[in-house]
């Protein structure tokens, strides 16, 4: 999953943004309808604004972003595993993997 096409958020300061969960909301209902799967491997870190500009979560934006996909999914518990061996990549090309369970 593209996560610019789902999570919708405003910048509020330099360094946050407030997540539009009613509008992320239908924009995944919408994304599922589409690509329906039992593992969804989602971009963490990027979102977009109201006006579909890419923006990224700020700081620790990608255990933010855990944390909202975890709410959207209605999740009861969000479980993020940090430099597991094999699953992260020093090469700045390849980017940081996390792992991300979301328990219903």
């Amino acid at each position: 999953m593209d996560t610019r096409k789902v999570l919708i958020v405003t910048p509020t300061g330099s360094n946050q943004v407030d997540p539009d969960y009613l509008e992320s909301g239908k924009r995944l209902e919408k994304w599922y309808s589409e690509n329906p799967s039992k593992t969804i491997i989602a971009t963490g870190f990027i979102a977009s604004t109201p006006q579909d500009i890419p923006t990224t979560l700020k700081r620790d934006g990608s255990d933010f972003s855990a944390a909202i996909m975890g709410a959207l999914f209605r999740a009861g518990q969000v479980t993020i595993w940090t430099d597991v061996d094999g699953v992260y990549s020093a090469d700045p090309r390849k980017g940081l993997f996390w792992l991300i369970e979301f328990v219903c």
